[in-house]
């Protein structure tokens, strides 16, 4: 959920600070409010399973990799350092596509067939992201 949260500022952000660049506000703003919507499908995962904790297998994983990429999202948006539109898409577009947030996924629907349904929403979301993001940088270029 805090990964989520944190790409709904680096987005709010990057929204403020584009805010001259025809369409890049409101592209980033929209993808904003969808972070939200993803951390909302992320906490009704959560409580899916604390409801119903005994049908779920136990599952191992090493979330070191999500750590990181929400500290250095965290870190972006503390810092608001701005940079170049392009590079701002770039950037979005690596984190969207990250293993990282593929990784996490993964092992949640892993640990029971019923929230498979609940991830590949999210999959699908960080591609049309990416899609979205690949094609507004087409546009400016």
């Amino acid at each position: 959920m805090e990964l989520e949260y944190q790409m709904h500022r680096v987005y709010m952000w990057f929204s403020d600070v584009y805010h001259e660049v025809n369409g890049a506000s409101l592209m980033f703003r929209t993808m904003a409010k969808e972070e939200l919507k993803h951390r909302d499908i992320v906490q009704q995962q959560m409580q899916l399973v604390k409801e119903r904790f005994r049908e779920y297998d136990t599952v191992e994983a090493d979330l070191k990799g999500v750590v990181t990429l929400t500290d250095l999202l965290r870190d972006i948006a503390d810092k608001r350092e701005k940079m170049p539109i392009r590079e701002a898409l770039d950037v979005a577009v690596q984190i969207e596509q990250s293993a990282v947030e593929t990784h996490y996924r993964f092992l949640i629907a892993k640990a029971s067939p019923v929230l498979t349904e609940l991830t590949a929403q999210l999959a699908d979301a960080d591609r049309v992201h990416v899609r979205r993001l690949i094609d507004f940088r087409n546009r400016i270029s």
